[in-house]
């Protein structure tokens, strides 16, 4: 589970894999609460990915995620 802050509010989430393949785009709408998005990672490769958060105003955030089965 990846859990969105409500600072987020409206945008896109895009997850990258090491090669900086998008895996996963998926659009998400704040409602003034944290958000909980889920996915299912069972299909991806072990390894590192990157976790990009685009907000409606621009604003970007990225985090790393790490994969391991």
């Amino acid at each position: 589970h990846m859990r969105l802050f409500a600072s987020c509010g409206s945008g896109v989430m895009d997850v990258m894999d090491a090669r900086g393949a998008v895996v996963l785009h998926r659009s998400f709408t704040g409602n003034g609460s944290d958000q909980t998005q889920r996915f299912n990672m069972g299909d991806w490769k072990a390894g590192l990915y990157q976790v990009v958060l685009t907000a409606a105003d621009g604003t970007r955030s990225t985090r790393r995620l790490v994969v391991s089965h």
